[in-house]
This record gives structure tokens, sequence and C-alpha cells, in this order.
């Protein structure tokens, strides 16, 4: 076990690291050497001295001349070139083969710990090598994905929107915010652009406040369709279903088509945000109540059968009993409060606005609002029965009777009232267009004001001139033919948020820079090319003045050199050649030399559109190393990047470079591209800092302090970090990493079974992420150990998950921090049904799937791929269907294709095997019907190992060996916090910072609040 134990993974993995801290030296000397290296070199003397030798003794036999395993020989598909992307994808898997001890097989000779940790150190360092000289660790240029966008909508502009039609975001490294996944398409631009006219639409008012509507409904009026009241001359269907009435109330006692309440068929004079709000209470009957209703069924049934079959009695005693039994001593009797859910149908789609628990009592009812959208389409209002009680074999056919005891909601009314402004114009309004003198004595330059105070917001850096008369001209263009101020200055502000400066997070400038130069390219000649055209959308002037192809550069530069005959907006003819231009004026040069200016705003659509074309063909070609260049930029390529010199003067704007890097980033990054890392100026970090904790823009104080410069500060950066964590919108980072980390989003995705698992229902899949979030929040703002994560003394519940979980005395719906009662297994993710669930299958649970959950998420190993056509089970084995999981993969690894992943992942994933696909605790494991568990039904067998080979037993002994292998939680964690705070996968020369992160938490406070802030403040973070 010793040899083992040494030889293992773990062990491998701490020298990896160690390995890339020989390259660091002091820190970051050598890696910075290396990036500055004017041409990789690869190191064949150390491939013939330490590989070499290792394959001829160990590999060559299998995977050699005369027989290639997996098609793989070492002696043709290896060598020392680390820069062939699949040469170094193949030594990244024998890294993995080798740490994972697969190879060489048992059965060979096996070789001394030093050999292999001296071959793994020689793999990493060159893989370490080649990533610095590459820049593979570069942060690329990365796009607002759709949370961080619709954030971004509410803190800018105010309002709340919904960026559900735009294409969902692909996960990377386990994160859609991964900038090497983030790619923009024509659809995306086409979305944008109409998504910030609607945004607009909605922040923008003109004339009066709309009027308020308060319509109440009574439901006890009526029970059909034919139910018409009138409201507000309208004739709505008020329909209080099936539900008996009694004392005011309309009383629904379980969820049917037929026994819902609505109001419907009418429709709303205004779009906007209205309440809804219910008067309801509660019934919850008692155990006792439960019993006693019970054995009335029992006792009817019992009769009919005995009726029928005299000499059954005995058996149908027997059945009676343990039948009641069920209803004496089953939780899920122990019932909470009813609960409801609240619809509203828009144009007939129906849209949940929210479900509550109703804990008031029906002597004393209260208020329940809820918050929603309405349009002016044809609407409707429904309000269902949403608690349920597990459909078992002995209540499924007494539950549709209303005398089943059960929770019991009470309606009293329901009403509707809106629109509702807080104020009038709204705050979106008053946001955009701020008071001010110039609003009523200068419409030009109040226009000019509010889009240099957007810009400046939206672009999150200061703006320069250039850039917002650039807009301006766009308000100058639409305003004549548009009735009001506002609808004119949506064109110019829907212009900034199909803007790159808004959409992707760039950082384009050098480290004293401040200021973008309009001089300065878009990110991507493709992404310019595809802007200008998106703006061009919607208006009839911008599709003329924006028109792309109308103008080629030849025919541009030939009309730049004649002189020809303008025409203005008012008929006039005007005689020049264009010269270029002086901010929004055109400089024409008469026949005789002199020159005069005219603004572009006096030229015909049709002028300003040649006009343009010229502009832009006299502007000078960017200069390279190789020279000018006279041919366009690729429509693939990536933003060019400015980096400062030391004669560059703090604020200007260093030359523009050659663009080096395609927009996705790319493995054909060019030698120049090493030398371009450079630290964020504070702008930068203020973005960077907001969008890692906040998922949204910088607020006012982060934008105040890159104002003064401070931010760059390591001791302000933490002291922002604290700040940023204490606001409600740290729950953006909660939702957004913990929900990824943890898998919350693939919950529901592939429920378990609903006749298999009746006690997994809405309320419990809904309750079961927020625990997760809650749980995760709870150890991030109460500053606890990072190893809560593994095995905790409480857990974070509702009442909900309290009669899930077996944990009495938790009432309400909110979430709370409970301590664990003896006996009941639950602390720490690994015992979180959220978890739990999405590592099952739907009908039975899969250590595949959990141990490989537990390699990835807390060990940091990557498993691998399943081998090619590997199957499932075969089928045809005799006694399969009564098989336990582990007997069917123990079948499953006697394959040998399958043994090779199987080995390592399938053990740890056997720990988990007493909690079903549910996530629900259980020691035996059902074979009866619809899986019920039977008096001889085996035991679970929970026993497990590491991939060292140290052996534990059921959940509690994997919380103990990962406690005592802390480290590798903490590295993996460590990780995964890095790629989701710099936007992209780790390398392996990035490992030298995660521990420098892990000894820096292991050393301090060891909270979830120390490991960010250091990760805020390390080079990474700062540095582009």
């Amino acid at each position: 076990m010793q040899h083992l134990s040494e030889r293992s993974g773990f062990v491998t993995a701490r020298r990896l690291a160690l390995s890339v801290l020989i390259l660091a030296v002091n820190g970051a000397t050598v890696l910075t050497t290396l990036a500055e290296e004017s041409a990789f070199v690869a190191d064949d003397a150390g491939f013939q001295e330490i590989i070499q030798p290792f394959f001829r003794q160990h590999c060559v036999r299998c995977h050699g001349v005369k027989e290639a395993e997996g098609e793989f020989r070492v002696d043709t598909q290896l060598s020392s070139d680390f820069q062939d992307v699949v040469i170094k994808a193949r030594w990244g898997e024998v890294i993995n083969v080798l740490n994972s001890h697969e190879m060489p097989p048992e059965d060979e000779p096996q070789p001394a710990v030093d050999t292999v940790a001296k071959v793994v150190d020689w793999i990493t360092q060159q893989v370490a090598r080649v990533e610095l000289y590459r820049r593979d660790s570069a942060i690329v240029l990365r796009r607002m994905n759709r949370a961080e966008y619709r954030n971004t909508i509410r803190d800018l502009v105010g309002v709340d929107f919904d960026p559900a039609r735009f294409p969902q975001d692909p996960p990377t490294g386990g994160f859609d915010n991964n900038g090497g996944a983030l790619t923009l398409s024509p659809l995306h631009l086409e979305l944008y652009y109409q998504s910030a006219r609607d945004i607009f639409d909605l922040a923008l008012v003109e004339g009066p406040q709309p009027s308020m509507l308060k319509w109440r409904f009574e439901p006890e009026s009526g029970d059909s369709d034919s139910n018409r009241v009138t409201y507000d001359g309208q004739r709505l269907i008020v329909n209080g279903g099936k539900n008996r009435a009694e004392n005011g109330f309309r009383v629904m006692h379980h969820n049917s088509w037929d026994r819902n309440l609505n109001a419907r068929d009418f429709a709303l004079p205004y779009d906007g945000e209205y309440f809804i709000r219910i008067r309801a209470g509660g019934k919850v009957p008692s155990r006792t109540d439960v019993v006693e209703a019970a054995r009335g069924f029992l006792n009817h049934r019992r009769d009919e059968q005995m009726a029928k079959n005299p000499a059954g009695k005995k058996w149908l005693d027997e059945q009676f009993e343990e039948n009641l039994n069920h209803f004496r001593t089953d939780r899920m009797y122990d019932y909470g409060p009813p609960r409801l859910k609240l619809i509203v149908n828009l144009a007939g789609q129906p849209i949940v606005v929210g479900e509550i628990d109703v804990d008031a009592s029906v002597e004393n009812p209260k208020l329940y609002e809820m918050r929603t959208r309405m349009t002016t389409w044809k609407a409707g209002i429904t309000v269902d029965y949403a608690y349920s009680v597990p459909k078992e074999l002995e209540n499924f056919w007494m539950q549709g009777h209303d005398n089943f005891a059960r929770p019991e909601l009470w309606v009293d009314w329901f009403e509707l009232e809106g629109p509702i402004y807080e104020s009038w114009p709204p705050e979106s309004h008053r946001k955009l267009l701020f008071d001010s003198p110039l609003s009523g004595s200068d419409e030009r330059g109040y226009a000019r004001a509010v889009l240099a105070r957007f810009m400046k917001r939206a672009y999150r850096r200061p703006v320069s001139d250039d850039e917002v008369d650039g807009k301006l001209d766009l308000f100058d263009l639409v305003r004549s033919d548009v009735s009001s101020f506002e609808e004119a200055i949506k064109t110019p502000l829907s212009a900034v948020l199909v803007s790159p400066h808004f959409l992707y997070l760039a950082e384009p400038g050098g480290q004293n820079q401040s200021v973008a130069s309009n001089s300065e390219p878009y990110p991507g000649r493709a992404l310019l090319d595809a802007y200008e055209r998106v703006q061009s959308l919607g208006h009839p002037v911008l599709a003329q003045v924006r028109s792309s192809s109308a103008t080629d550069a030849n025919s541009a530069q030939t009309a730049a050199k004649v002189f020809r005959q303008f025409v203005d907006t008012r008929g006039r003819k005007i005689r020049g050649r264009v010269a270029g231009m002086d901010g929004l004026k055109v400089k024409l040069e008469r026949t005789n030399g002199s020159t005069f200016l005219v603004p572009l705003v006096d030229f015909s659509a049709r002028d300003r559109e040649m006009i343009r074309a010229i502009v832009r063909s006299l502007e000078p070609p960017a200069v390279t190393k190789e020279g000018p260049k006279s041919t366009p930029a690729p429509a693939a390529s990536t933003p060019s990047r400015s980096t400062p010199t030391a004669n560059t003067p703090s604020g200007s704007v260093p030359a523009r470079t050659e663009t080096t890097a395609p927009l996705r980033g790319s493995e054909n990054t060019t030698e120049d591209s090493i030398r371009t890392g450079r630290r964020l100026g504070a702008f930068e970090l203020a973005s960077r800092l907001s969008y890692f904790l906040w998922s949204t823009m910088p607020d006012d104080e982060l934008f105040d302090l890159a104002e003064s410069g401070r931010l760059t500060e390591p001791t302000i950066i933490a002291q922002q970090v604290d700040r940023m964590i204490r606001d409600s919108r740290s729950e953006a980072f909660v939702n957004n990493f913990a929900g990824q980390w943890l898998s919350l989003r693939e919950v529901g995705a592939n429920p378990p079974a609903g006749d298999l698992y009746p006690r997994y229902d809405r309320h419990l899949e809904v309750s079961i992420i927020e625990e997760s979030k809650a749980f995760f929040g709870e150890i991030l703002r109460s500053d606890l150990d990072l190893m809560n994560f593994v095995r905790s003394d409480f857990v974070v519940i509702n009442e909900r998950l309290g009669r899930f979980y077996g944990i009495p005395g938790v009432r309400g719906d909110h979430f709370r921090r409970v301590e664990v009662p003896t006996g009941v297994h639950r602390g720490g993710i690994v015992t979180q049904a959220s978890v739990l669930s999405v590592t099952s299958n739907g009908t039975r649970t899969s250590p595949v799937k959990r141990g490989t959950w537990v390699m990835k998420n807390l060990l940091g190993i990557d498993p691998g791929l399943p081998v090619a056509n590997a199957g499932d089970i075969a089928p045809k084995v005799p006694g399969i269907d009564k098989a336990t999981v582990r007997k069917r993969l123990e079948i499953h690894r006697s394959l040998p294709q399958c043994a090779r992943c199987h080995n390592k992942i399938d053990p740890l994933g056997f720990s988990l095997e007493n909690f079903n696909a549910a996530g629900e605790w259980r020691d035996q494991e059902g074979f009866g019907y619809k899986g019920r568990i039977g008096r001889n039904d085996p035991v679970i067998d929970a026993s497990a190992k590491m991939l060292d080979g140290t052996e534990f037993v059921g959940v509690d002994g994997l919380q103990r060996v990962l406690e005592q292998k802390q480290e590798l939680f903490l590295n993996c964690l460590a990780g995964k916090l890095y790629t989701y705070a710099l936007g992209r996968e780790l390398g392996v020369a990035d490992t030298l910072h995660v521990k420098a992160a892990v000894d820096h938490v292991r050393k301090n406070d060891q909270t979830l609040r120390t490991l960010i802030s250091f990760i805020a403040t390390s080079e990474p973070f700062r540095s582009k």
C-alpha cells in the first residue's frame, strides 16, 4: 500500500506543480524570460536523455513497431516538437496515464517512482514553456454572455431586459464566460440591435403618466366560462372552477384542469409592470386527520371487497392495517402549508410568474403579492393549486376526493393593479435624460452631453471627443425625420449598445492609456463591418449612410483625386474635392487650391456615403514590421493591440500595431504576441473585478477609484473585493460560479422518473437548487473554512427540504442555517440532492457519473473521454434485471476497453450509493414494484477507494478522505475560480499561480473570501 501511495496521482500532481515552480525560480523571472524568447527551441537533449530510455524500457513493446495498442505508437507519434498542437495533446495523455497508473499495466514491470517523476516533470516543463511562448495563457477578447448582458443593461439603463432570445452561451472549461467560446455571429448582431431598440422603447417615455387601473376578481361569483364580469367596459371571464365556495372563499383541494381560478379574455390599455395580489389562507390537516380520513377510504374499500369475497377477511384485515400504517408513519403526511402557482397568459402563451407557500390561516388570511410585466395583448390570470402529495400505491386512488386529508388553499380574491411607476418619468428615463439647462436651450448640446455620459458608462472607460461626435452624427442624421428628441436619441444610444466597446470586455490600450482613440480599429475587421451593417438597420437614412457595399476602396481612392459637384440637402450645388474631415465637417478643396468646411449633414445621403468612403480611403495603412500593407485585414482577424513604450506619454495613444490573434483565440498566435502582455489599466481592472464578482459593469465607487488611478493598488483591490462580496450584487457570483461548478443548471434536465421517485416534485427541484446556492453563499459571506464544502455540521435548507431530508422543526419556505441532527447523513456538497440527482440517470443511480463528478469538481482530475463504442452493459446477461448497480458495473468492467476508465471512476461513485437517484437516503436497493424496497432486497454496498488505493466506506468515508487530502480539493477549487475569474481555460503554466493561491489560503484564513482576494490581486488577473 505504501508503494502504491507513493506512486499515486496525487503525489505526481504535486510534483507537477513543483516542476512549474522550477521554471519560475524566484517568482516570474524565468517565466518572463521565456515569454521574451525570440524563437522556441525544442529540448531535444532532454527528450533523448529522459524520455527515450523510458519508452524503450516500458512502452515500445506495446506501442511500437510490432504492436500499436489503441493505434498509438510512442516511436512515431511523439516528439519534442511541443508547438504541434496534436503532439502536445498526446503528451498530455501520457501525463494522464502515468499519473493514474494506467500505464504501464499492472501485469508489466513497474518503473521506479523517481523515474516516473522525472518523465512527468520533463513533459510538464515543455508544455509550460510552449504555453508561455505561444501566449496560451493570454486572456482573449471576451464578449458579454447573456447573464452579464442582462445585469449590465439593468445597471446601465435601468431596465430588466430578458435576453432569452439570444443564442445560448456554450460553456468551455466548465463556465460560460470563456472568451474562447463566446463567438459572435450575424444573428447575434441582429438580435443585439433589435434588443437595443426594445430596451430604449422601454426606458424612454413621452407624454403624461398612464392612468392606473385596479381590477379585483371575486372567484366565488361563478364556476364556468359563461360567468362574465365587466371591468372598465370589458366583459371578462371570471371562473372559480369546480372548487367549493365557503364563507366567501374558494377552497382549492388538489390540482386539476377544472379546479383552477382564472380571469381572462381581457386586454390592458398599457404595457408595463403590474402587481397581482391574492388574498388567501390555508388549512393544514394534522396526522390524526390524515389517518382518520384514510381509515374511511380503506374501510369502504375493505367492505366492498369482503362483500365479494367473505372468505378473504383475514387477508383483507391484514392489508387494511398495513395500508393504514403507511398513513401513520410515512413522513410525507407531515404536511407543510398549501402552495399556489400564479400564471399569466399573454397572447396564448402561459408564463409562470411564481410559486409561493400560503402560510396564513383561514381566520387571518394575508395578501400575497407578485410583480410581472404585462402587455396590451389578449391576456389572462390563473391561480393553480401547487402542493404535491406523492402518489403512492396506498393513496393514489383516493387523492382526487375532496375528503382526502391534504393542505387546502382558501382564496378570497385576487386583483390586478398597474402599470406601476414609482415616479414619472421613470428612473430609467431620468437615468438617461438627466436634468440639464441645455435640455431647453440647446437640443444638440444636450444630446451630446447625454451621449458623453452614457458612452463613458457603457464603454466602462473615458471616451474621446471623436467617439462622442461620431454618435452625435447619428443623432443629426435622424433628428429631422422623427417627431421628438426622445425618439431621435434612441438611434445613437442603440448604436452604443451594439458597439464592440460595449459588447466586448475589451482591453485594447496600453498600461497608461485611459481614452481610446477613434483611429484605433474596432475589435476585428469582420466585427466592424458587421457592426456598421447592423447600425444601418431600422432607419432609411442610416441604411444609405452605412451601406458597406456601395463603394469599394479602389473607387473611393479614385474619387478622392477628382473634383466633382456635390448636392446638399436643399438642392444647392457645391463643387470641390474631398480633402478630409475636420470633426463633423467635410474639408473640400477648390480647383484654386483653397479649402473650406461644410457640415457633413448638409450633404445629400448619397454624397455622404461617397464622402465617408473617400475619407476611409485616405487613412494611412497600418504599419507593421513588414512595412505598409496594401490589402485589408482578413475577415477573421481580431483587435490589434496597442502597446506603450517607454517614450509613450501618459494618456497618449500608441501607434497601431499589427493584428496578431484571431477573434476566438488561436493556435497560430505569432511571435510578436508574446511580448504584448501588460498590466491592466485602472478602468480595465474595474471591469474585470465587477464582471468577476457581480457579472455586471462597475459601479460609481469603482469608476471613481479608476479615475483617480488608485484601483491598481493591491490593498485597494482587496478592500473592494470585501465591499463587493458584501454587496447584494455578489448574488450573481453565487448564481453563475456556484451554479456551474456544482452543475446546478443541469438540475431538471433529466429529472428522476415520477413513477419511481414520486417524492421528487417541482417544489423540491426548485428547493435543491436554492439549497446549493444558499450553502455556497453562507460559506462566502460568513467567512467559513473552505473545507465546509467537503463536510459541514450544518445545512442551509427550507421546510420542503427539511421534510425530504428528515430534519424536523424547519418551518417556512425561506432558507436558513440548520444544524445537522445525529443520524442524518447531510452536510457538504456531496450530500446535497442537487448534485446527487444530476449525477443519476433518471431511473437509477450512476456511480460512473458520480465518480466522474467527484474527480472533476472536487479532485480536479480529468477522467478522460470514454473509449469509442464501449457500449452499455450487455442486455442478455442472465439475471441482469435483478442485479445491483455495483454488479452491473462489475460486468461492464470485465470488458477490457471499459476497465481502463471504470476502474478509477466507479469506486468513487460507489461511496454515494446510499443516496437514490433523487438524492434521498436509503439502506437497501429496491427491486419491488416501482422500485420499492422489499424486506429481502440487497443492502447497499458503499465500499470504495481513492485513485491511490486508499479504501473507505460510504459518503462519510469519502468526506473523511477528502479532508485528509485537502490540498487536492483546494487546488481544484482555486483552479476553477481562476478559470472563472480570467474567462479562459488554465494551462500547465498556470499551475504556479494556482499553487500559490492554495499556499496563501492555507497559511491564512482558508476562506473563500481570502482565496478570491488573492486571485484578484494576482499577476494573471491584473494582466492582459
